[in-house]
C-alpha cells in the first residue's frame, strides 16, 4: 500500500524569512535585544514610581528578563519565541495611565540608546501599542466585577425589535437607518479598539485574528461612506418617487452590499468563526461576542437591501436614465 502521508509535501514555516528580513531592515538581533532588555529594567528597577509595582510581583528577576527577551523577540521579530499571556500578569495590578506613560518613556530612552534609529522605531511602536492595549485590558477588567463576557454597550441599550415596513420603500429606507446604519455605528468604534488590544497583546498565541484591526478599520471606513451616500442621496431620492439616475445609484450601492459580504467572509476565516480559545481573556471573548453581533446585523441589512428593498428599483420601466420603483 502507498505511503500516502510520506509523499505528502512538507508545509515550510516563514517564520524564519520573516524574522531575517525584519533583522535586516532593523539591526534588531538577539543580542541587541537582550541589551535592550536588560538596559530598559536595570532603569525601572531604579525609577521610584516603576519600581514598587514591579517588586510587588517580581523576586527573581533572572527568569523575568529571559521571558522579556523572549517577548520582545517574538513582537519585534516575529520569532514565535514567547508563549505567556501579558494580560492576566497586568490586569490585576493598580496601575493607571501615567504609570505606563512613564514606562513608555523609559523604554523608549532605552531603545534609542541601545538600538539603530531604526531599531528604535520598530520596538517603539510596538511599544507604544502594547501599552496603550494593556491600559485598555486593565481599565475594562477594573470595570468588570465578574468572569461573565460582558455585553458591549449596543447589547444592552438597543434590543432588536423588527416590525419590517417592507410593503412601503420609504419607510423601509428610515427602518434600514435607523435599525442598522445607527447600530453599525455604535458597534465599530469598540470592536476596533478591542481588535487591536487582542492583536497587540496576543501577537505571539495561537490563533490570535492577525489582520483582523485592519480589515475592521478598513471596513468601517468604506462603510461610513457608502452608508452616507444612502443617507444623503438614494434614500431621499426614494422618498420623494424621483426616478431619474438612480439606475447606476443603486447598482453601486448592491455591489457594496456584495464587497461587505465578502468581508464578512474575511472575518470568519480569521477569527475561525468566532471560536475562542479556551485559555482567551475577556477582552478576547468580548471581541467576538460582539463580532457575532455586527455579522448577524450586517448580513441582515445586506438581506434586506439586496432581496426587499433594492429590487424594486431595478425593475426598470422607461429609459435609461429612470427607473420606476414598482411598489
Amino acid at each position: 500500500m502507498t505511503d500516502i502521508v510520506a509523499d505528502r509535501p512538507r508545509v515550510i514555516s516563514a517564520r524564519p524569512q520573516i524574522t531575517r528580513r525584519q533583522s535586516e531592515q532593523t539591526g534588531l538581533n538577539d543580542a541587541v535585544l537582550t541589551k535592550l532588555v536588560h538596559a530598559f529594567y536595570g532603569k525601572v528597577r531604579s525609577d521610584y514610581v516603576l519600581e514598587p509595582i514591579f517588586a510587588a510581583r517580581i523576586s527573581d528577576w533572572e527568569p523575568h528578563l529571559a521571558r522579556m527577551v523572549d517577548f520582545w523577540s517574538s513582537v519585534a521579530l516575529m520569532t514565535g519565541r514567547y508563549h505567556g499571556a501579558p494580560v492576566p500578569a497586568h490586569t490585576g495590578l493598580a496601575v493607571t495611565k501615567s504609570d505606563f506613560d512613564r514606562w513608555l518613556a523609559l523604554f523608549a530612552e532605552t531603545a534609542r540608546k541601545v538600538c539603530t534609529p531604526e531599531g528604535a522605531e520598530h520596538v517603539i511602536t510596538r511599544a507604544e501599542r502594547i501599552a496603550r492595549s494593556l491600559h485598555m485590558a486593565v481599565e475594562d477588567t477594573q470595570r468588570v466585577c465578574s468572569h461573565a463576557v460582558p455585553a458591549l454597550r449596543w447589547q444592552q441599550e438597543n434590543p432588536m425589535i423588527d416590525t419590517l415596513p417592507i410593503h412601503d420603500a420609504a419607510e423601509l429606507t428610515r427602518h434600514i437607518e435607523t435599525r442598522y446604519h445607527a447600530r453599525h455605528r455604535e458597534q465599530l468604534p469598540p470592536l476596533l479598539k478591542l481588535a487591536e488590544m487582542v492583536e497587540d497583546l496576543h501577537c505571539c498565541d495561537e490563533g490570535v485574528p492577525h489582520g483582523l484591526f485592519e480589515l475592521l478599520r478598513r471596513m468601517s471606513g468604506k462603510m461610513e461612506i457608502h452608508m452616507k451616500k444612502e443617507e444623503l442621496v438614494l434614500f431621499p431620492a426614494i422618498r420623494r418617487g424621483v426616478s431619474a439616475g438612480l439606475g447606476a445609484r443603486v447598482a453601486a450601492m448592491r455591489a457594496d452590499h456584495d464587497e461587505y459580504g465578502r468581508e464578512l467572509v474575511k472575518i470568519g476565516r480569521l477569527t475561525q468563526d468566532m471560536t475562542v480559545p479556551d485559555e482567551a481573556c475577556i477582552s478576547w471573548r468580548t471581541l467576538y461576542s460582539g463580532l457575532a453581533e455586527f455579522t448577524d446585523d450586517l448580513t441582515e441589512h445586506i438581506r434586506l437591501a439586496n432581496d426587499v428593498l433594492l429590487p424594486r428599483f431595478e425593475r426598470m420601466v422607461g429609459g435609461k436614465d429612470g427607473i420606476t420603483p414598482v411598489i
